[in-house]
């Protein structure tokens, strides 16, 4: 019960008082031991004493015998300590100090010991009372560090589970989960001054409703994290959209990719100069567990750190091996990203929308909905889209909503533990559903990877109502999905769905027509003509561009069929 006090406030005058901390883990160091004091004996007299160790170990004293130094040691005695750095919360900043301070504590035994080292981990929050001590860090120089020592640690529970509701409260959730207007009026609740997209502001509600997660000998078979990603050109409110939903999670952070640190947004080992130690650093995702993300631009993430991404999204942990420090990041994370085209701008003329999104397949299964955010052709929504823009600079001006954001967290606290279950029923008619949409794609090209999505996404209609997986869930989740493989022309006018596009799939008749195109210039080639008389002849044969037909000459290249002597005259092998 003692009063906390901000990291920010302490100064000099608090050194050697007792001060109690919050925040959260950013770095720890694994607990290690430290040798506390020596028992010695004086080979001359005999006598035998305690020495106490600090800093260096000093064995050349003088026994009250006369002799110095080269005692016989008889006994070393040990003790734990462990390091963390924790950074003051965010959300429990003020406006004129946005920026959380950090402080380093030492955990000592009792607090330093195994059991209680598997409760630590990055993203934790945590109380801290101790001793507020300081430091020299060389003896030759006026370098001096400041550590809380610590006398009590208490992990601080946050998130969804933590939020109290009454019974007036409860009554009242259980009462609007009824209304057939719910999922408008809670996707306006969340996003009341984004005009029109409703389908992607219901994806957003139901992203933070969420699905279920589930496991099976510690291995995820199944995440139950809704991951949405936008994409859209500067203007489009993606930012803005970003930071107000994650609002609603107890535990969220936001990052753009342009101003992420070296740790990242996934994590990564650093050698920390405070700590003196090579440290597990969390990213944004581990600082997240059990909450939500915002990941803004993107498509300007490093290779490196989006294959990291790619992992912890899937695997909902991410390992880390450098300088013989193994650790695991928990990242049970809900992810809701922006990022811009290729051209920041999406030129329908040129190319297909899928071309545009700046992101590598593989990477974008691991969202459930992605949104192209497009202009709007429609001269009242521009209007519309105007006057509410217009209507933020008005005085004392106030979104109208029709819950209140706290009501909105405390409904979705309560709808988030209950776990609905599929139906008879509904599995049978998801099946048919399923096969209905493997039949209308092209070629019957079909991957399992949209029953998860559609799993998981008729879950959170359930859960936001209460009630078990039926027919209707299944097919409010289908129809939000199709709606986003229309918005990115996977899904044509007769509805036929294109499923090879999505997994950068060429069409059996593309690879048979660039099979018989390749024959033919192996057969060519075999006269070690010049290829640019037959050039246009095969552009035109086989339906090729010229990027198309150098891409083929380079793959038999390196598949040992041509070598080149100039960038015309080839010769098959």
């Amino acid at each position: 019960h003692f009063p906390t006090t901000d990291i920010w406030s302490i100064r000099t005058e608090t050194i050697y008082k007792f001060v109690c901390v919050s925040g959260i883990i950013t770095k720890l160091t694994m607990p290690e031991p430290k040798l506390s004091t020596i028992k010695i004996e004086c080979p001359s007299c005999g006598d035998i004493r305690f020495v106490k160790v600090d800093k260096k170990i000093e064995l050349d004293q003088k026994c009250k015998c006369g002799r110095k130094g080269k005692f016989r040691i008889l006994k070393k005695e040990y003790y734990y300590e462990q390091s963390l750095i924790i950074q003051e919360d965010a959300e429990e900043l003020s406006d004129t100090r946005p920026n959380p301070r950090t402080k380093k504590i030492v955990l000592q035994e009792p607090l330093s010991n195994p059991d209680f080292d598997k409760q630590l981990k990055p993203g934790k929050k945590v109380k801290v009372a101790g001793i507020f001590l300081v430091d020299q860090e060389e003896e030759t120089e006026n370098k001096h560090y400041t550590y809380l020592l610590a006398h009590s640690l208490e992990i601080q529970q946050v998130g969804f589970g933590t939020i109290k509701i009454s019974s007036q409260e409860e009554k009242e959730i259980r009462t609007i989960t009824h209304t057939p207007n719910l999922f408008a009026a809670m996707a306006n609740s969340i996003l009341p001054f984004h005009q029109g997209d409703n389908e992607l502001k219901e994806a957003i509600f139901l992203s933070l409703v969420g699905g279920r997660t589930i496991m099976q000998d510690d291995i995820v078979r199944d995440r139950g994290n809704i991951n949405i990603l936008m994409v859209g050109g500067p203007g489009r409110g993606k930012s803005q959209i970003i930071k107000r939903a994650i609002r609603f999670s107890p535990i969220h952070k936001y990052v753009s990719c342009t101003a992420a640190t070296a740790i990242g947004i996934t994590g990564t080992v650093t050698k920390d100069k405070e700590l003196d130690a090579y440290v597990p650093s969390a990213g944004v995702l581990p600082m997240c567990n059990n909450g939500f993300a915002g990941i803004d631009e993107l498509d300007k993430i490093e290779e490196e750190e989006l294959g990291k991404l790619n992992t912890a999204m899937t695997e909902l942990r991410l390992p880390v091996d450098k300088a013989d420090v193994h650790y695991v990041f928990e990242t049970n994370t809900t992810i809701i990203a922006g990022c811009n085209p290729t051209n920041k701008e999406f030129d329908l003329g040129v190319s297909s929308i899928e071309q545009q999104l700046p992101l590598p397949p593989d990477f974008k299964d691991r969202f459930d909905l992605i949104f192209p955010l497009l202009r709007s052709e429609d001269p009242m929504q521009t209007m519309l889209i105007s006057e509410r823009i217009l209507s933020t600079y008005e005085q004392d001006k106030k979104e109208e909503c029709p819950y209140e954001s706290a009501f909105v967290t405390k409904y979705l606290a309560y709808v988030r533990k209950y776990d609905p279950v599929l139906t008879e029923e509904a599995k049978k008619h998801f099946l048919d559903k399923l096969n209905q949409i493997k039949k209308s794609s092209t070629e019957h090209y079909f991957t399992h990877r949209l029953e998860g999505n559609i799993q998981r996404i008729a879950t959170a209609y359930a859960r936001a109502r209460m009630k078990d997986i039926g027919k209707e869930e299944i097919d409010l989740a289908i129809a939000l999905l199709m709606h986003t493989f229309k918005l990115r022309n996977i899904l044509d006018r007769s509805g036929e769905l294109n499923m090879m596009i999505i997994e950068d799939v060429e069409p059996a008749a593309k690879r048979i027509n660039k099979d018989q195109a390749m024959n033919f210039i192996y057969r060519f080639c075999k006269e070690q003509r010049n290829f640019q008389e037959v050039k246009e002849e095969v552009m035109q044969q086989f339906n090729l561009d010229e990027d198309e037909l150098y891409d083929l000459l380079q793959l038999m290249g390196r598949k040992g069929d041509l070598y080149s002597k100039s960038r015309d005259l080839y010769k098959s092998i």
